[in-house]
């Protein structure tokens, strides 16, 4: 992309609810650096290795009855995906791959007062073949 095409926002999937769904067509794949957040819930920044180097998470751009949306797959949505595919025998998304995700529960926390994980189900249909999986990853964070 160019300069002014990085600066158009798509909306971002959101699985406020249990039981909420993104569902589509693979459009695109990419990366971006995953957010730091302040105790308001604001960007505050990106998320830092431990070598100072950003953190990248693998943008998935779906196609979806309301028009393009982005699922941003840092955590469990990106284990989910990766469960998928591994049971289909699938190394990665694709371009026309049909994608579902579901946000399905919430895990333990992993220290007191903080939230607990959310956890999610991804099932995938590869574009042209009759390979498809749907697989439950809990968030191992």
């Amino acid at each position: 992309m160019g300069l002014f095409t990085d600066a158009i926002r798509l909306p971002s999937a959101k699985f406020p609810v249990i039981g909420d769904t993104a569902s589509g067509v693979v459009a695109d794949l990419g990366m971006s650096a995953v957010p730091e957040f302040d105790d308001r819930g604001r960007v505050s920044g990106v998320k830092l290795g431990d070598d100072g180097e950003e953190v990248m998470q693998v943008d998935v751009t779906l196609t979806t009855d309301s028009g393009l949306v982005v699922l941003h797959t840092s955590g469990a949505i990106f284990y989910a995906i990766g469960r998928a595919l591994a049971e289909i025998g699938e190394d990665d998304l694709e371009v026309g791959d049909v994608l579902i995700v579901t946000y399905t529960g919430d895990g333990e926390p992993t220290a007191k007062g903080r939230n607990a994980p959310k956890q999610y189900t991804a099932a995938i249909s590869k574009r042209g073949a009759d390979k498809a999986a749907t697989i439950t990853a809990p968030d191992t964070k």
